[in-house]
């Protein structure tokens, strides 16, 4: 059994589970499986790969819908060049456009 196929695993499992009971039934079907892949090295039973699946199952969704709720006007407002050129003093302007013209 590869991690994907273990992750898919325990999706049917959530699907297809009446209550918590029946997840750690059939996760006691898949320990003999689990004890063969390598991750269980690491993560020595499937119901401790099961309770980390389901503790970060969302948190890409969640951190795409974090970010997207986040206010980044301040941050777009620091990167106007508008504002920036305002900043340079007008004797380096003059400068910078003589660079300018003489660049092109």
């Amino acid at each position: 059994m590869t991690n994907l196929e273990l992750e898919i695993e325990f999706q049917d499992i959530e699907e297809n589970s009446l209550t918590i009971f029946d997840v750690y039934e059939k996760l006691a079907l898949l320990e003999k499986d689990y004890k063969a892949m390598p991750i269980s090295k690491i993560i020595k039973t499937v119901y401790e790969a099961y309770e980390l699946y389901h503790s970060h199952k969302d948190i890409a969704d969640k951190l795409v819908k974090t970010i997207a709720s986040m206010d980044f006007s301040n941050i777009i407002e620091s990167f106007d060049l508008t504002k920036i050129v305002d900043q340079i003093p007008t004797e380096y302007k003059k400068i910078l456009a003589e660079l300018i013209a003489s660049s092109e």
